[in-house]
């Protein structure tokens, strides 16, 4: 049977969700296909909380600047937050297609019904690292039950 190649900048974002999910990353990859799948086919206009995809990021809500979390890599601070226009401004300073940014608001309009609830936000741990994460990270990093 064939089986697709996932692309390797992906990888990373895949292994970080099936960590916080303490999944596997072909499980995350088979629960997301799965979930996008069901709701396409008879179910495009489920609810939030409908997908077992999206009932397993837990409760909605939107970052604070100078919030602190708890992530399975230590404690971080939430530095900037960027909504779904500067998403999309950034791609096209990046030189992303505008196949691609048609595919990514595709996404997102499946995912969250509503542009206006997407986000980005820049944390930075304890380390002095940083890192850019999208929604549904920050999602199951401030709903995991400890």
């Amino acid at each position: 049977m064939y089986s697709p190649k996932i692309r390797e900048d992906l990888i990373p974002r895949l292994y970080k969700m099936g960590k916080a999910m303490n999944k596997p990353m072909t499980k995350v990859v088979d629960e997301i296909l799965r979930s996008f799948f069901e709701s396409t086919d008879e179910g495009a206009d489920m609810a939030w909380d409908d997908s077992p995809f999206m009932r397993s990021l837990g409760k909605y809500h939107k970052p604070e600047r100078g919030e602190k979390i708890n992530t399975n890599y230590g404690p971080a601070e939430v530095l900037k937050i960027e909504g779904f226009e500067e998403t999309v401004e950034k791609m096209e300073r990046n030189g992303v297609s505008r196949d691609e940014i048609d595919r990514f608001t595709s996404r997102v309009e499946h995912f969250l019904r509503d542009k206006e609830k997407y986000f980005e936000c820049l944390i930075q741990y304890d380390d002095g690292e940083y890192e850019m994460i999208d929604w549904s990270q920050y999602l199951r990093m401030t709903n995991i039950k400890n």
